[in-house]
């Protein structure tokens, strides 16, 4: 890009285009302003947009529904705060029907967030509402931050706490309506352990070990400090889910690289670079995401295996790993009983289950804490790793933790 755009001039003069800096378009990912929408079902749209004053009758109902107060209403919720800079408002809207609320103090955000939500769990689109917002609230997270997240939530709010849960929300031990999260936008490496170890103690209390422990398997057990000054041991694997999406990206961990083509990793993966105007996909509201493959891959996935994204060079696709993200199971499923809810997952439909393999038998794996790489690894740093083969990045191929390292090297 910088070549080009030091030749702007001339090209310019020769051909009369304009070169501009792709820094131009990016969008802030702090201001929320943008709405968004996501296909929820065939004719279920879900949307997600600052609150105006004519969505007042409707909060002040959806609150009243739950047994808030008025008084409660207009102070704790601002749910009459339209014209103020006080707080952010969020509304989700399912085909035009509010059926969830989300605020937070405007000038609360950094180490920590304090958010109140609630989502009308009779209605439909309650779930994908839920979903919505709580990833409106991750959004909130610059990439390589760390932030506590304070949840308050009403105590009839089931669904909300269920969906909240597979977030890696868990329950306040101070306040019983509250939930909480700790999002961490980095991948843990022995290089970056102690900054980030430094970083997480600031925002949460929470401490992790002083060096970083040696991998042996992901449900290994790390000593942490938590912040009531006690100590305990949590899994690997659940220290993820908890600070998700953050890994913990240490030596002598595997993983898996696979391919993917450009039109679906736009839709499959979080925080795409181009910005779409069109509603994004239902498998970017869930926390975790499904990728098909053909029956012989299955072998190939390890639950805890760090799972990179390789977006082929076909249709203009990068030629470089792009993403990586954590494997939480896989399985075989047999074209005929593949559900709904796999290929939604996955933003494949059925007429394209034949392009995967010529058995009738497809292995489904789950995915989650995806994050993409601040440099894409190109085709040629995979080929000097020995991992970039023509025959190699047609299917799923096992990666040496030598080979996850070097990418992670190249790519964080």
């Amino acid at each position: 890009d910088g070549r080009i755009l030091n030749r702007a001039p001339d090209l310019r003069a020769v051909f009369g285009i304009d070169a501009i800096s792709p820094e131009l378009f990016q969008v802030d990912p702090g201001i929320l302003d943008n709405a968004v929408s996501h296909e929820a079902h065939s004719a279920t749209l879900i949307s997600v947009e600052r609150a105006s004053a004519g969505d007042t009758a409707e909060i002040q109902a959806l609150l009243k529904d739950l047994g808030v107060e008025p008084s409660n209403q207009i102070g704790e919720w601002a749910a009459t705060d339209a014209d103020s800079n006080a707080c952010v408002r969020q509304v989700a809207r399912c085909n035009d029907s509010v059926v969830g609320y989300l605020v937070w103090p405007a000038n609360l955000l950094g180490l920590e967030i304090r958010a109140l939500l609630v989502v009308a769990e009779d209605k439909q689109g309650s779930h994908e509402a839920a979903q919505s917002l709580l990833r409106r609230l991750t959004d909130l997270v610059m990439p390589g931050n760390i932030t506590h997240i304070r949840l308050h939530c009403l105590q009839r709010q089931v669904v909300l706490r269920e969906v909240a849960g597979s977030f890696g929300y868990t329950a306040s031990p101070t306040t019983p309506n509250d939930l909480q999260k700790i999002v961490v936008k980095q991948r843990l490496t022995e290089r970056n352990w102690a900054v980030c170890r430094k970083a997480l103690a600031v925002a949460s209390k929470l401490g992790l070990p002083d060096a970083p422990p040696t991998f042996r398997h992901v449900d290994q057990q790390v000593p942490i400090a938590r912040p009531d000054g006690q100590r305990a041991l949590v899994s690997l694997f659940k220290l993820e889910t908890l600070l998700a999406p953050a890994l913990i990206c240490l030596a002598g961990r595997e993983g898996v690289l696979v391919p993917i083509q450009r039109q679906f990793e736009e839709h499959l993966l979080a925080s795409s670079p181009q910005s779409s105007l069109l509603p994004q996909s239902k498998a970017q509201l869930s926390p975790q995401q499904h990728y098909l493959s053909d029956k012989k891959t299955l072998k190939t996935f390890i639950r805890g295996d760090l799972l990179f994204f390789y977006e082929s060079i076909k249709n203009k696709g990068a030629g470089a790993v792009v993403a990586v993200g954590r494997v939480l199971r896989a399985y075989h499923r047999d074209e005929t009983s593949i559900k709904d809810e796999d290929l939604v997952a996955s933003v494949l439909g059925s007429s394209q289950l034949s392009t995967i393999g010529s058995s009738k038998t497809k292995t489904i794996t789950v995915f989650d804490n995806v994050m993409r790489l601040p440099k894409p690894v190109p085709l040629r740093e995979l080929q000097a790793l020995r991992c970039g083969a023509a025959h190699q990045l047609i299917t799923s191929q096992r990666l040496s933790s030598q080979q996850v390292q070097s990418i992670l090297e190249k790519g964080l």
